[in-house]
């Protein structure tokens, strides 16, 4: 586990390691009486597991969101090494009439350090991301197949054939600016741009597969400029048809004459 930030977050400290996450706790944190007793303050648990100090500040409980998440908490998720669940989080006071957003709930679970982004989400369930890169080093990776020519003909051929459309989702205002990309319902079972939960696009997935349709149509671009190589090596040098075409007249000039 390779530790890439952390931050001290109600009396715990909250580690960002590419996609996990580790709570440990800080044995030097006061507790809420502001007694110097070296106590440790556990915090508040809600019924969802979550624990929350009196500040307000969480810490999410690295379990399913389960949605609908309870009133008053946020489902918060980690995208790598790929998309999982940090659990549905209590929503701190500093966030403005209880409205979780990127801008009051980062600190919860997406330090501003190496890659990690915050985005916030929803598709009839509200939740905040944070982006912190996809792992691609072998040393990460196990069970490591190639794709074949062929396979990579089916990849191409089905990233070829994938709806666009341009959307918006239920929780944004009718006048939004609309986005542009596919919808999941209409990808074939099993595609790997569609992440193992129905419900999010794998990205890196959807990625590779346009690489493949890439690399598909430069084999067939190499393939066509060697037959038309071949093509020119029977053909005889233009000075030879040239040369012929004034001793004989052109096809033109003959009709005239």
């Amino acid at each position: 586990m390779k530790i890439i930030g952390a931050f001290l977050v109600s009396g715990a400290l909250f580690a960002a390691c590419g996609g996990d996450t580790v709570t440990v706790a800080d044995a030097g944190a006061k507790d809420s009486s502001n007694n110097n007793d070296g106590a440790v303050n556990d915090g508040a648990v809600n019924d969802s597991g979550v624990i929350a100090d009196a500040g307000g500040n969480c810490t999410p409980p690295n379990t399913p969101c389960n949605p609908p998440c309870p009133n008053g908490t946020v489902c918060l998720q980690a995208s790598g090494p790929t998309p999982h669940d940090l659990g549905c989080t209590p929503i701190p006071p500093a966030c403005t009439n209880g409205v979780a957003t990127c801008a009051c709930m980062a600190s919860c679970f997406c330090p501003p350090t190496g890659v990690n982004k915050c985005s916030q989400m929803g598709s009839g369930l509200t939740y905040l991301v944070c982006d912190n890169g996809t792992k691609s080093r072998r040393e990460f990776k196990k069970d490591i197949d190639y794709v074949s020519d062929a396979e990579r003909d089916e990849l191409a051929n089905e990233a070829l054939s994938i709806p666009l459309a341009t959307y918006r989702y239920k929780t944004e205002p009718s006048a939004s600016k609309k986005h542009l990309g596919f919808i999941i319902d209409d990808q074939p079972e099993n595609s790997p741009a569609v992440h193992a939960d129905q419900t999010h696009v794998d990205e890196y997935g959807y990625t590779s597969m346009l690489l493949a349709t890439v690399q598909r149509q430069q084999r067939e671009i190499d393939a066509l400029n060697k037959r038309m190589d071949a093509l020119q090596n029977l053909m005889p040098p233009s000075a030879d048809i040239n040369a012929r075409w004034s001793a004989v007249g052109t096809p033109q000039e003959n009709a005239r004459k």
